[in-house]
């Protein structure tokens, strides 16, 4: 330690920032630590993820195999148990959607492949739904038929709406003592421009017109007479009075 007071100065001065340089160099170690820390709590945190993400991608096929599995069993179930009963039957118990409508020609078009020209039988209950996909299931009935199949509908309860067109499809149309036929306009919801409205009524009236031509190619009901009947409301028809306009050929006691 120097005596001059100058140089002390300057030496308290140096040794000063010695200190601080220590000290600097102490916190920036002890800063890279941390870093090092936290970079490495960071890879174990993404590693867990994505170890997680992996198992949940890997329960997820499960699952879907899974239900995979179980709609292939159902869909045997359902034919076993058609042979069982030495008969094609299929219970339609639902609105018309896309799902049940998948459902029903799968089954039945694998019941035309393995016996082909056996009758068929649907059982109809049904509170309406999609137009579109009551078309294509009305479409495949008159296709089974047109393979050689007999293809009898019988409607228990309800048979509203698309349920009316599907017991059309079959070669003998049937209805329980106690059951009703609803006949209505076709209903629709249109969103948009004026011009897209439009065109969606058109859509709507164009199908209207084949659900008409449908209802009255076998009935006595015209296109005129139903037209005032089911001017906005709903007509509701017994056994007895479905049995009279055509709508069905038979009445189930």
């Amino acid at each position: 330690m120097p005596k001059d007071p100058e140089n002390l100065k300057i030496w308290l001065e140096r040794l000063r920032a010695q200190v601080e340089a220590a000290k600097y160099d102490t916190d920036m170690k002890r800063i890279l630590v941390e870093a090092e820390k936290i970079e490495t709590e960071r890879l174990a945190a993404l590693a867990e993820r994505h170890k997680i993400a992996s198992i949940e991608e890997k329960n997820r096929l499960e699952m879907e195999r899974l239900r995979m599995e179980l709609g292939s069993l159902k869909h045997e179930q359902k034919l076993k148990d058609a042979l069982a009963s030495n008969a094609l039957v299929y219970s339609f118990y639902s609105r018309v959607d896309s799902d049940k409508v998948s459902d029903a020609m799968k089954t039945m078009d694998e019941w035309s492949r393995v016996h082909p020209g056996k009758d068929i039988e649907v059982q109809l209950t049904s509170a309406g739904g999609s137009v579109l996909d009551g078309l294509a299931l009305y479409d495949f009935l008159r296709i089974l038929s047109a393979r050689g199949h007999k293809v009898g509908v019988t409607a228990y309860g309800m048979c509203a709406s698309m349920g009316s067109i599907l017991l059309q499809a079959g070669d003998e149309r049937k209805l329980g003592e106690n059951s009703y036929v609803m006949l209505h306009e076709i209903s629709f919801g249109a969103w948009g421009t004026p011009s897209a409205v439009s065109e969606d009524l058109d859509f709507a009236k164009i199908l209207e017109g084949r659900l008409v031509d449908i209802l009255c190619a076998r009935s006595k009901l015209t296109p005129k007479t139903l037209a005032k009947m089911w001017h906005k409301k709903d007509i509701w028809l017994d056994s007895g009075k479905s049995l009279k306009l055509g709508l069905i050929d038979s009445i189930v006691k």
